[in-house]
């Protein structure tokens, strides 16, 4: 494995990496919480640089979560409470990239099938898309599942 390299140019406005280890805390050389690799990629498989920087936290609360709780004397150091800061921060840049309570599919534009002929015929010709469990006109044929194409045009007899 080889080492991670950690950079931060004390200036949030000179790269990507810097503005989300800046606004995920990540600025003290004596603490390093991520490598610049592992922010890279959470800038590349991001939208937006909240959304780069909640992934970014993400990956935080995970690694803190497998930690424990140790205390040394008078010292005790809580991974909970770090965990726990990181889930919030985290939560907070999800809202703020507009990704809160979303999956990855609902972040992805809807499809209105059927808006223009071409359209609705491109759909119904297509021999690869899942058949419809309903239609207009599946009670109209008592005895049978559905309406009868009239092959070659996009009307239902």
């Amino acid at each position: 494995m080889t080492a991670q390299t950690w950079t931060y140019s004390g200036n949030p406005a000179a790269s990507s990496l810097d503005e989300v280890r800046y606004l995920i805390g990540d600025t003290d050389p004596t603490d390093r919480q991520l490598g610049d690799e592992e922010l890279l990629y959470c800038v590349a498989q991001s939208p937006s640089i909240f959304s780069a920087a909640s992934m970014a936290c993400t990956s935080l609360v995970a690694k803190y979560a497998r930690s424990v709780s140790k205390s040394v004397g008078d010292l005790k150091i809580e991974a909970q409470s770090k965990q726990e800061h990181y889930r919030a921060l985290s939560d907070s840049y999800a809202v703020q990239a507009g990704e809160a309570g979303l999956s990855v599919y609902a972040l992805q534009s809807p499809f209105g099938g059927g808006i223009s002929r071409a359209d609705r015929a491109n759909t119904i010709m297509d021999t690869d898309r899942v058949e419809p469990s309903f239609e207009v006109g599946n009670m109209d044929r008592p005895g049978t599942d559905r309406g009868q194409w009239r092959g070659g045009s996009t009307a239902w007899r």
